[in-house]
């Protein structure tokens, strides 16, 4: 069987972080801020703009949730096509890749240590720009979808 020209989506799967944990996004990007915050020993009122950021990253991650899961509907029904998968792949790396970037301002230089979550999903994340596609391929099929 061959998979040229057709498109497929690969999952993560359920975690205690999925919609299926009964929580909503935005009460799991709170959790998520939370932990993180705790893990570096702060309060959430020792950082300046903490809401702003919880919000930002909380919508974000709600419109990928239900673009992705669009998506996984439209492949289950044999109607997605390549172009519309690449977009719902550069979308969710993306957003990832911005969502831990800013994790990892929230905790500073501890960030950068692997001993801390945000540390660890900061460099795993970088690892799906590659995986499935790069980026920069996953704009030329959509390019190609849109006739350029």
């Amino acid at each position: 069987m061959t998979l040229s020209g057709k498109a497929a989506i690969a999952g993560i799967g359920a975690t205690e972080f999925s919609k299926e944990s009964g929580r909503s996004e935005l009460q799991l990007s709170v959790e998520a801020t939370l932990a993180a915050l705790a893990d570096a020993g702060l309060q959430p009122r020792d950082v300046d703009g903490l809401v702003t950021f919880t919000m930002d990253s909380s919508s974000e991650i709600a419109v990928a949730r239900e673009f992705t899961d669009r998506a996984i509907t439209e492949h289950c029904a044999g109607q997605l096509s390549n172009d519309e998968a690449a977009m719902v792949k550069w979308w969710d790396t993306e957003l990832c890749n911005r969502v831990t970037d800013r994790c990892v301002q929230l905790h500073g230089g501890y960030g950068y240590m692997r001993e801390y979550a945000v540390g660890r999903a900061w460099t795993d994340s970088r690892v799906q720009s590659i995986f499935g596609g790069t980026t920069e391929i996953m704009k030329e099929i959509i390019g190609r979808g849109l006739g350029l």
